[in-house]
């Protein structure tokens, strides 16, 4: 039967039947698909002579021999499909490239993989295929020539239709080609957008800022997502392929509120280096009549800035509604303008907060259970003013302020803090506060100013002042 360059409509049907599984077993099938690889590309039916790749029975066998659950029977069918398609590539495509596709990304088998990316070269030696196909399967080819163990002809034959493929599509589309030689400029600090990734593909079109020193051995970027769950991973490693290039971030507090609007409902969001302002003002780093940053309408919040302390930087109030129903985390951030807290179990971390002259209080916490950590507070009527209960204050400094320092409604916990150059005193404690002893340092006693500077031109709250009563010595403060 195998001699024969006929296929006989008798055999036709009996090996058909086993390769789609209607009879006989595992071995019986695997032979039948075996069968249908040494005929030639036509078969003989009982009333005409027709292609191989027309007959209906063929094509669903070959469909389900692709996701067959046994391996052995999914290489020869990915054989089968890349013998019969490569004269009829666009059609062959069309039945059966999404699952020869899902082969070479999720297979963990290494042959299986080949025999796939093999079937896809196979496609792509039809012109008019390479001018339309997706980039996915382009980088499914290049990453099998670096992770595949490919033979001589194997590793020619991909190249060779990767170059021809993005040949043609770069004389199509003359973006494509800017944006990959884009990716050849990446730089620490730059904002990236993962691109054409094909075993995760979910996590095509994420923006993040590329940190580090640069690729590591493998030639992998690590990209801290600008915006992700809290759930999710925060830093991903990616090749540079996969990654485009993207315009710095608008340094507006009307774009920070908008990505923090549309942000997941358990966010994390990383903001770059820079100054954010209100760029539509003539004066954009006034300090009267600030902007208004919100935090609202999530169930937890966590919002970071540069791993160097004051290099994101927030000129606005920065105010934390209560319609954040769980926590809210912020650190490694500059606010001049201070801010707002109404949240429950609000934690600030490395953060720094200024605040204009007409500003009651720097820090204002309304809700219990704030931590303020590593923090430096300036200015205000108040440095920090706690109108909560368990709230903590470690190893923070506050400076400046133009009555206490710290005035609390309630009792609050301090270590390793610091509170001086006060007009009136370090602490207003109306209930008292419980301390780790010998940790602190708070001013005791009122200051007189000897010369106030013009708040309206910015600069420190005051350069010089002497001491009334017990205290600390004179030292200027500048911000």
């Amino acid at each position: 039967m195998l001699k024969d360059p006929k296929w006989p409509a008798e055999s036709r049907d009996r090996i058909l039947s086993r390769a789609l599984g209607y009879e006989g077993n595992h071995a019986e099938k695997l032979d039948a698909f075996q069968m249908l690889t040494m005929f030639p590309g036509r078969s003989q039916t009982s009333e005409n002579e027709i292609h191989m790749w027309q007959d209906e029975n063929v094509i669903r066998a070959i469909s389900l021999g692709i996701r067959d659950r046994f391996e052995d029977i999914r290489y020869v069918a990915l054989q089968l499909a890349g013998m019969l398609g490569a004269p009829n590539a666009q059609v062959a495509y069309s039945l059966w490239g999404e699952a020869i596709i899902e082969s070479a990304q999720n297979c963990e088998n290494d042959e299986i993989r080949k025999m796939a990316l093999i079937a896809l070269a196979l496609f792509l030696r039809d012109k008019d295929l390479r001018e339309s196909i997706d980039d996915t399967v382009i980088n499914l080819l290049k990453n099998g020539i670096d992770e595949l163990k490919l033979d001589l002809y194997e590793d020619i034959e991909f190249k060779g239709i990767v170059q021809a493929t993005e040949k043609e599509k770069n004389k199509k589309d003359p973006e494509r080609k800017t944006a990959l030689s884009n990716s050849q400029n990446l730089k620490p600090g730059m904002r990236a957008q993962v691109c054409g990734l094909i075993k995760a593909v979910a996590r095509n079109g994420l923006i993040g800022i590329l940190v580090g020193k640069g690729p590591d051995n493998q030639g992998r970027w690590a990209l801290e997502l600008e915006v992700c769950d809290m759930n999710e991973a925060t830093h991903l490693k990616i090749k540079a392929q996969h990654l485009r290039p993207m315009p710095p971030l608008e340094m507006s507090i009307d774009r920070i509120q908008s990505i923090i609007d549309q942000a997941p409902n358990e966010a994390r969001i990383r903001l770059p280096s820079g100054e954010f302002c209100d760029i539509r003002s003539k004066n954009p780093y006034r300090r009267t009549n600030l902007p208004i940053l919100y935090l609202r309408n999530k169930a937890s919040l966590f919002l970071l800035g540069d791993p160097c302390d004051t290099n994101t930087m927030l000129r606005c109030r920065l105010i934390a509604q209560s319609s954040i129903t769980g926590s809210l985390r912020i650190a490694r951030i500059s606010i001049d303008g201070g801010m707002d807290i109404h949240v429950p179990n609000t934690k600030l971390q490395r953060v720094r907060l200024d605040s204009p002259p007409q500003c009651s209080s720097t820090l204002a916490i309304h809700q219990p259970n704030a931590i303020i950590d590593r923090c430096l507070i300036e200015g205000g009527d108040y440095g920090i003013s706690i109108h909560a209960e368990q709230c903590q204050v470690l190893s923070t400094v506050v400076l400046g302020a133009r009555n206490a320092g710290i005035f609390a409604s309630f009792r609050f916990r301090a270590e390793c803090s610091t509170v001086k150059c006060c007009l009136d005193e370090g602490v207003d404690a109306k209930e008292g506060y419980d301390e780790l002893p010998n940790t602190n340092f708070f001013q005791k006693g009122q200051i007189k100013p000897v010369e106030m500077p013009d708040f309206s031109k910015g600069g420190g709250y005051f350069s010089s002042y002497k001491q009334q009563g017990d205290g600390i010595p004179s030292v200027g403060v500048h911000a």
